[in-house]
This record gives structure tokens, C-alpha cells and sequence, in this order.
């Protein structure tokens, strides 16, 4: 029912760009109550800012980008009726920053606050979450996102980029990547998938030291003087150095305990 509700919401996004708030047409704060469970749906839009930085306890973190010049929240807090009150969410507005903060008074609350945003381009974004996914499509800022468990998945990063997830998977999609930039992908227990095209253009490190890197793209890997002994199979099952296409950015990508894949972008593959 909640993936439901924030598909309808997100479709409902898209359909007002045109409007110049959209908030405008929504009430600022929305209580249901299912049995025991409280959701509480808060409603916020802000002129357009340089930074948004989101520290969130347990949920997840949806962003898209959209061509308003405004920022657009939507905050849905799940919890029992009795403990909701218990989660606190403090938004700061500094300059040109957001500054987005979840705080669980009680540790035992067994509750969640989501985050659906929508956000211009060029905005840069700061994300960490203790327990929760983080999506983020065609923003072309700096991004910084890390979960402590949780998935993270991008489409069409265009500047630089560090990923980390404690437990989880990381998606990337892109058919290409920004010259002079750099792209970090860190998984500590997970699989890394990476897809792109044969021109994306870019040097391509990955490290698996516990599983295995395969490419169904084609890489042209740095030239190096070895024994084909059971050792440097080892290696070559596990370590990747070298390029696609002509390298003019970096992927860095470590699974400590995970395998790598590199698989050619294709419309079916999608990742959302």
C-alpha cells in the first residue's frame, strides 16, 4: 500500500512542473491512523538552494530531478500512535543549504520516516542514513550518499560521486560519463552493478577481494607483466584496471564482501 501511495505521489509530481507551487494546492500536514500505526504526510517547498543534506535515521531517501526552481518535500512518518511523537524532524534553511535532520528519541521505536524529493539539476546533495535505501535520478550536482544498511541506486550521475552502503546493494546507470570526474562506489557486504555503454568513456578500477568482477562490456585493461600462475588468476577474477572507450573520467569500485558486474545499459535494464 505505501509503494502504492508514493508512486501515485511521484506521478502527481510530474504532472503539476507547470504550476509554480505546487504545494500550494495540498494541506501543509496530513494524519491517517490504521489501527495502531500513525502516518503523518508533511508538505514543504523551498526556493531553490546550493546544498540539500539530509541525516535520517531509519527510511528511505527518494530524490528526482525536476525543471522547477524550487525544492519539493514530501515527509511521510510511520510509527505506532503512541511513539510517533517521539520522532523529531528538524529542517534548517542556512544560506544556500537545506539541512534535514531525524531524530528518534527512543531507540526502540519501530517506526520510519520517508523522504520523496524533488529537486533542480544542478543541485548538489549530502544524504546519510543509519537503516534505508537511497534513490537518486539525473541529478547532475555532487552527490554524497552512504547507509549504514540499505540499497543505493543512481541514474545518470553527471558530477562527482561518492556511494558507501554498510549492507546493501549499489545500482549504477549510465551511458555515459562527465569528463574530469570522479565516481566512488564502496559496498561492505554487497553486490555492485555498474551499467553503461562502450563509449562511456572512463578508467574503471574494481576490487572484489571476497567474490568476483565479470564485464559483459568490453575493457581495454592496463598493460602488465605477470606468471599465469593459480595466483594471478586469483587476481584477474577479482581485481579490474583499465578503460571504456577512451578514459577521460574514474570509477572506483570496491565490493569488500560482494561480487562486481559491468553490464551494457539497455532500456529493459531498469534499475527503478
Amino acid at each position: 500500500m505505501k509503494f502504492y501511495h508514493v508512486c501515485v505521489t511521484m506521478a502527481l509530481l510530474s504532472s503539476t512542473q507547470v504550476m509554480h507551487s505546487f504545494w500550494n494546492t495540498w494541506i501543509d500536514t496530513i494524519v491517517t491512523k490504521i489501527n495502531n500505526t500513525t502516518e503523518l504526510i508533511m508538505h514543504k517547498e523551498f526556493d531553490k538552494a546550493q546544498l540539500i543534506a539530509i541525516n535520517n535515521e531509519q527510511g528511505a531517501v527518494i530524490i528526482n530531478s525536476w525543471k522547477q526552481k524550487t525544492i519539493a518535500l514530501e515527509i511521510i512518518t510511520t510509527a505506532p500512535q503512541a511513539t510517533i511523537k517521539d520522532i523529531n524532524i528538524d529542517i534548517e534553511c542556512i544560506d544556500n543549504s537545506i539541512k534535514i535532520h531525524t531524530t528518534f528519541l527512543d531507540s526502540k521505536i519501530k517506526g520510519s520516516v520517508l523522504f520523496n524529493i524533488l529537486v533542480p539539476h544542478d543541485t548538489n546533495i549530502t544524504i546519510k542514513t543509519k537503516q534505508g535505501d537511497i534513490v537518486v535520478k539525473d541529478v547532475y550536482g555532487t552527490l554524497d550518499l552512504a547507509t549504514g544498511a540499505g540499497d543505493i541506486k543512481l541514474l545518470n550521475p553527471h558530477d562527482n560521486l561518492q556511494a558507501h552502503t554498510g549492507n546493501g546493494l549499489i545500482c549504477m546507470r549510465t551511458d555515459s560519463m562527465q569528463a574530469d570526474k570522479i565516481c566512488n562506489l564502496e559496498t561492505d557486504k554487497g553486490n555492485i552493478e555498474f551499467y553503461t555503454t562502450a563509449t562511456s568513456n572512463t578508467h574503471v578500477h574494481a576490487c572484489a577481494p571476497q567474490g568476483k568482477i565479470t564485464s559483459d562490456i568490453p575493457i581495454t585493461l592496463s598493460s602488465k607483466t605477470t606468471k599465469l600462475d593459480a595466483a594471478a588468476w586469483k587476481e584477474f577474477r577479482q581485481t579490474a584496471d583499465g578503460s571504456i572507450g577512451t578514459p577521460a573520467s574514474a570509477l572506483h569500485m570496491t565490493a569488500h564482501n560482494g561480487c562486481i558486474a559491468i553490464l551494457p545499459y539497455t532500456k529493459q535494464n531498469d534499475i527503478f
